[in-house]
């Protein structure tokens, strides 16, 4: 049952998404300002999880048999 909440995570949200944004945005500006919108708001996640994991990777704490650290 987990692989079809990842299936559903990661193959099916982005299409549904990629297909309301493509109704929705019609002109180049809007484009940009929903990416200009978008980047940040992935980036932000990103650099605070892996801070996490190079700080348990730098104290030796990092264990890689079990699901990673994520904040």
């Amino acid at each position: 049952m987990e692989a079809a909440g990842l299936l559903r995570a990661h193959i099916l949200e982005p299409l549904a998404f990629f297909f309301m944004q493509g109704a929705a945005v019609r002109s180049s500006r809007a484009t940009y300002l929903v990416l200009a919108g978008l980047g940040p708001c992935g980036l932000v996640p990103g650099l605070t999880n892996s801070f996490v994991v190079v700080e348990a990777m730098r104290h030796h704490v990092l264990n890689m048999a079990v699901r990673p650290p994520v904040v």
